[in-house]
């Protein structure tokens, strides 16, 4: 059994429609457990329990939005 967290900041909602899509996709995979979480809900426990992340962000001139780089950043400079 696999286990995907879809990790996403969304300022317009696009970026959350396609995490929805993406996580329905995954779903659709026999025994694929799938969390959905913006990157406001999100914890470090997230992102040890997962076997793999699928990740959407806004980005301004190819950088990632300031949430998720803060995410990153601090949230998982505890692990």
């Amino acid at each position: 059994m696999g286990k995907i967290l879809v990790l996403y900041d969304s300022l317009t909602g696009n970026t959350q429609r396609m995490a929805e899509l993406v996580a329905e996709g995954a779903k659709n995979i026999p025994r694929m457990q799938v969390r959905l979480r913006s990157v406001d809900q999100a914890s470090q426990k997230d992102v040890i329990w997962c076997d793999g992340i699928a990740v959407g962000s806004p980005t301004n001139m190819g950088v990632l939005s300031w949430k998720m780089k803060k995410f990153w950043d601090q949230e998982m400079q505890d692990q």
